[in-house]
């Protein structure tokens, strides 16, 4: 039985790390997506806004694109 558990637990750490890794590389190449990125779910916008406000992207131009007005 732990085992079992175990093995969903490290899958679903496996998972938070992947999508982790894909949020970085979204931020990475931030200039060529950010059409893109205003289409995405509001939590995943707020993750890349979060990331993006410690590497020091967020500016007037791109932060239109993040962040929406409900």
């Amino acid at each position: 039985m732990f085992l079992l558990w175990h093995t969903d637990v490290f899958t679903q750490l496996l998972l938070i790390v992947d999508v982790y890794s894909a949020l970085l590389k979204v931020i990475d190449n931030l200039a060529a997506l950010i059409d893109g990125v205003s289409n995405l779910p509001p939590t995943l916008k707020a993750r890349i806004l979060h990331l993006m406000q410690k590497r020091g992207l967020v500016s007037d131009e791109n932060i239109s694109k993040v962040c929406t007005v409900v």
